[in-house]
C-alpha cells in the first residue's frame, strides 16, 4: 500500500514575505497579491491540496454539467446544517477515479468550485472531498455536491446571496497523483436568492435591545 495525502495549505514562493507581504501584520485576504489559497495570485511552490503518491491515478467527471435554480440551492442552506452535511445538495456530481499504477493505495477526491463574480474568491475554493483505497486498476465512482454555503457570496455591504451564472468545477489537482483534473460545469438559473442580510441583522437586534 501507498500512503496518500494532500497540502491543507498553499506554499507561497520564498520570497512571498519580502516581496509581497514584508509584514506580518499585513492580513488582507484580496489586496497586495492575496494570501491563502482563495485569493494569493502568485505562483506558488506547491497548491493547495498537491499531493504524490507511489502509484498515479485519473478522474473522469461522470456528471459534465448540472442545472439547478437559485431558489432550490437556498432551499438547501439549512438542510446542509440540520444534517451536518449529510444530505447532498442539488449540485450533486459523480466522478471516476482509476488506479493507473501498480500499487494499491488512498486517493483522495477533492472537489473546486469557482465563477467570475466580482464578490467571488479569486481562485477556486474547495466544496468537498472523499478518500477511496484504489487497487492496481480499480476504479470506484465518488460522489461530491456543492453545498449552498460554499457557492454564496458576500458583498462588501454584507447581503449573502446565491448568485445566478456558469460556475467551473474541477476534481482534482494539476501536477498532482491524478495530473490532470477533470472538469464540470454547474449552470445556476434564476433571481438572486437571499441568505443572509447584515443591515437587516443590525436592525432586528437593535430593535430587539429596545426597552
Amino acid at each position: 500500500n501507498a500512503p496518500a495525502g494532500r497540502l491543507t495549505t498553499l506554499v507561497y514562493p520564498d520570497d512571498f514575505t519580502v516581496n509581497e507581504r514584508p509584514t506580518i501584520a499585513e492580513m488582507s485576504l484580496r489586496e497586495h497579491g492575496g494570501i491563502t489559497y482563495k485569493y494569493y495570485r502568485g505562483t506558488p511552490q506547491w497548491e493547495f491540496g498537491f499531493g504524490l503518491s507511489y502509484t498515479t491515478f485519473s478522474f473522469k467527471a461522470v456528471t459534465t454539467q448540472v442545472n439547478v435554480t437559485t431558489s432550490a440551492m437556498a432551499e438547501h442552506f439549512p438542510v446542509y446544517y440540520r444534517t451536518q452535511g449529510a444530505m447532498p445538495s442539488p449540485a450533486l456530481y459523480e466522478v471516476e477515479a482509476t488506479n493507473t499504477g501498480k500499487v494499491a493505495s488512498d486517493v483522495v477526491v477533492l472537489g473546486f468550485v469557482s465563477s467570475d463574480h466580482p464578490d467571488a474568491p479569486a481562485n477556486k475554493e474547495l466544496f468537498g472531498y472523499e478518500r477511496v483505497h484504489l487497487a492496481p486498476g480499480e476504479t470506484t465512482t465518488v460522489r461530491l455536491s456543492i453545498p449552498a454555503q460554499v457557492l454564496s457570496l458576500v458583498d462588501d455591504k454584507g447581503q449573502e446571496r446565491i448568485l445566478p451564472g456558469t460556475y467551473n468545477v474541477e476534481f482534482g489537482v494539476e501536477g498532482a497523483a491524478e495530473k490532470t483534473p477533470a472538469k464540470a460545469q454547474l449552470l445556476v438559473q434564476g433571481p438572486p436568492s437571499d441568505l443572509f442580510s447584515l443591515a437587516q441583522s443590525r436592525l432586528q437586534h437593535a430593535q430587539a435591545a429596545e426597552p
